[in-house]
């Protein structure tokens, strides 16, 4: 049985951190939120590009820094049903602003990555029937939000020094 994966595109020139690395982050993050063998795709896009999906599906004139579309319909609970029960099912889009992530980064001083990867993760658990529209409810997503960007981080952090032997 496949386990959850995360596919990454960009049409954006320079990520803040290569396509591979955030799909190995993304899908560790995935791991942690369902153990269905679900496929998410997780594009990267400018705020021009961002925009227009924002204007065109959601009727906002404005850039965004993530948006999620799930792909079926009236799942999205916390575990999805998978359709057909066939490994790596389409489960979800999520679309992140690159140059969104760049300048709240720069503002909060952090990583642009980190905040890349933050977006991803923040689309995804839309994907599983998280909302922030209520302040209890944003309390309760950004906890867990924040949680798995640490969790995805340390791991990372973790393997590469396994590997290498060093401080990686």
């Amino acid at each position: 049985m496949r386990t959850p994966a995360v596919r990454v595109t960009s049409t954006v020139s320079a990520l803040p951190l290569p396509a591979a690395r955030l799909a190995r982050l993304a899908t560790a993050a995935l791991r942690r939120m369902t153990s269905w063998p679900v496929a998410v795709g997780l594009v990267v896009l400018d705020d021009r590009a961002i925009r227009r999906l924002n204007r065109r599906h959601l009727g906002h004139d404005y850039a965004t820094d993530v948006i999620s579309f799930n792909l079926q319909p009236g799942t999205g609970r916390r575990e999805p049903e998978t359709g057909n029960g066939e490994p790596g099912t389409p489960f979800g889009e999520v679309y992140v602003s690159a140059d969104t992530a760049a300048r709240e980064a720069k503002a909060r001083g952090i990583d642009p990555a980190e905040e890349l990867l933050r977006y991803a993760i923040h689309g995804m658990l839309h994907l599983f029937g998280h909302d922030d529209h209520r302040p209890a409810d944003r309390r309760r997503m950004w906890a867990r939000q924040e949680a798995l960007v640490r969790a995805v981080q340390n791991t990372g952090t973790r393997r590469t020094r396994g590997r290498h032997g060093g401080a990686g």
